[in-house]
C-alpha cells in the first residue's frame, strides 16, 4: 500500500508540474505522463540535494514531497482540454477488458513479489539498497556500478524508505504507457483506439518488462514516448 502512495504523490507532483508548464494537454495524456515526470523531476532533485550534502533520510524525503507539493499547488490553475469521446462497442469493451487485466495482473504479481533478475539484484536495486543504508551516494566510482543511469536505483530507494516493493514502480510506467498510447491512438482514432491500446499491452516484451525491475521499460516511455 505504501509503494501505491508513493506513486500516487510522485505522479500529483507531475501532474503540478505538467499544468505549471501549461501543456494544456487532453485530460488523459497528462494524467499518463504525470507519475513519469513526476519520478524523473523528484529523482533528479533527490540527486543534487545529495550532492550538496543533504542525506537519503525518510525524514528528507518527506520533506521534498512537501515542499514541492505545496510549492507547485500555489494559485495553480489546472488547464487540460478535453480528449475525444469513445464509443463502446463489443470490440472495445473486449479491447479494454485485456487492457484491464493485464494491468491488474502485473500489481498483482508486484505487489507480491520483490525485485528479481540479476541486473537488478546485482546493480539497480544492490545500489538503492546501499544508499539506503550509507544514506548517500556511493559506489558510483565511473566503474560498473556508475555506469548506468541512477532513475530507477533512485525510486527502489524511495520504495524501501517508505518500506513499499520497488517493483511496483514498473507497474507504475506500464499503466502510464498503456494510458498514453490509448490517449494517442484516440487522437487518430476513437474507434480503433483500445483495440490498438489492447494489442499494445499485451506485445511480450512490454508486459515481460513489467514484471521484470530493469531500466528497458523506463527507457522506452522516455526516449519512444518523447519521441513521439
Amino acid at each position: 500500500m505504501t509503494a501505491i502512495l508513493l506513486l500516487s504523490i510522485l505522479g500529483l507532483i507531475g501532474l503540478f508540474i505538467s499544468f505549471r508548464l501549461r501543456l494544456n494537454l487532453p485530460r488523459l495524456e497528462m494524467i499518463a505522463i504525470s507519475f513519469p515526470i513526476g519520478g524523473a523531476i523528484f529523482t533528479f532533485l533527490y540527486f543534487l540535494l545529495n550532492v550538496i550534502g543533504a542525506k537519503f533520510t525518510f525524514i528528507n524525503t518527506l520533506i521534498i514531497f512537501l515542499i514541492l507539493i505545496v510549492v507547485l499547488s500555489y494559485r495553480l490553475k489546472p488547464s487540460w482540454t478535453k480528449g475525444p469521446i469513445i464509443n463502446l462497442n463489443f470490440f472495445s469493451i473486449l479491447a479494454l477488458g485485456i487492457v484491464l487485466v493485464m494491468v491488474i495482473s502485473t500489481l498483482i504479481y508486484n505487489w507480491y513479489w520483490p525485485p528479481t533478475g540479476f541486473d537488478t539484484l546485482t546493480m539497480y536495486d544492490f545500489r538503492a539498497q546501499a544508499f539506503l543504508r550509507t544514506q548517500k551516494l556511493v559506489l558510483l566510482d565511473g566503474g560498473y556500478y556508475g555506469s548506468y543511469p541512477l532513475l530507477t536505483s533512485l525510486l527502489h530507494l524511495l520504495a524501501w524508505q517508505v518500506k513499499g516493493n520497488p517493483s511496483l514502480i514498473y507497474s507504475g510506467f506500464y499503466a502510464s504507457s498503456i494510458l498514453l498510447m490509448f490517449a494517442l491512438v484516440s487522437r487518430l482514432s476513437s474507434k480503433l483506439a483500445l483495440p490498438a491500446t489492447a494489442l499494445f499491452a499485451v506485445i511480450p516484451e512490454l508486459a515481460n518488462h513489467s514484471i521484470l525491475a530493469y531500466t528497458n521499460l523506463p527507457y522506452m516511455f522516455y526516449l519512444g514516448f518523447g519521441t513521439i
